[in-house]
């Protein structure tokens, strides 16, 4: 990723995914049950002036990564078979286990303060993500 989005950038990118959202938590599509992340994205992307799949695709790279034991486990397992493939898939499913897990956080928000936390923890990820970057050029600078 080389440009990152600022945190002005990021927090209005989630104050709009959790605008998005919001249709979502309506009592008429409360009675809707989607299977996956993949059938919301859908759906969602056949709602005229709903930007859910691109608002979720903007703020991924700072939505926190849950990795249970469960995750680690396989990942040292696939590691040990030195297999590209498996290792890939891996990463692909925690991340897409986060993005579940991000998008379960924003629908149970109760209050203003939990929000802002939520918008917190994802600026301190893009805090740490700013630094790196600017860590990495120094190093291919010298």
């Amino acid at each position: 990723m080389n440009s990152i989005l600022s945190e002005e950038e990021l927090k209005q990118a989630l104050a709009d995914l959790k605008h998005a959202l919001a249709f979502f938590a309506s009592p008429a599509m409360q009675k809707i049950t989607f299977l996956s992340l993949d059938s919301l994205l859908h759906y969602a992307s056949n709602i005229p002036h709903n930007a859910l799949p691109i608002l979720l695709e903007r703020v991924s790279p700072y939505i926190p990564l849950a990795v249970t034991g469960q995750h680690i486990e396989a990942f040292l397992s696939a590691a040990l078979r030195s297999d590209e493939e498996t290792i890939l898939e891996m990463e692909n499913s925690f991340i897409y286990d986060s993005k579940i897990k991000f998008i379960n956080s924003i629908f149970a928000v109760k209050s203003e303060a939990e929000w802002q936390e939520i918008v917190s923890i994802c600026c301190t990820v893009r805090e740490c993500k700013e630094e790196n970057l600017q860590h990495t050029s120094l190093q291919s600078v010298t």
